[in-house]
């Protein structure tokens, strides 16, 4: 994926092909909201990760499965809060990003 940028298109790229137009210089997503894609991507992988660790602890699982899938639960509810309060931590404070007038 290719992220729209200001200018004209690098050189010897043909605009006018469609598919270029389609999948190189129309998609336009924000650093935001990629951030928040990696981070629930980050939350699925901790939660899981640490449900499996915990799931292999027993009479014969390994001895530091409870302690690694705890820690792995703990911070994927951690980056849980994280991405539920970070327009707080961005500075929004209950204004869109887009309505904000200091800019």
């Amino acid at each position: 994926m290719i992220i729209r940028v200001q200018g004209s298109p690098p050189k010897g790229v043909n605009v006018r092909d469609p598919f270029l137009r389609r999948f190189c210089f129309e998609v336009n997503m924000s650093l935001i909201a990629f951030h928040r894609a990696l981070i629930a991507a980050a939350i699925v992988f901790c939660l899981g990760y640490g449900s499996w660790e915990l799931f292999r602890t027993g009479p014969q699982g390994p001895e530091g499965s409870a302690v690694v899938g705890t820690v792995f639960i703990v911070l994927g509810l951690g980056l849980g809060y994280y991405l539920l309060r970070l327009n707080h931590f961005l500075g929004y404070n209950g204004v869109t990003p887009h309505t904000r007038s200091d800019r």
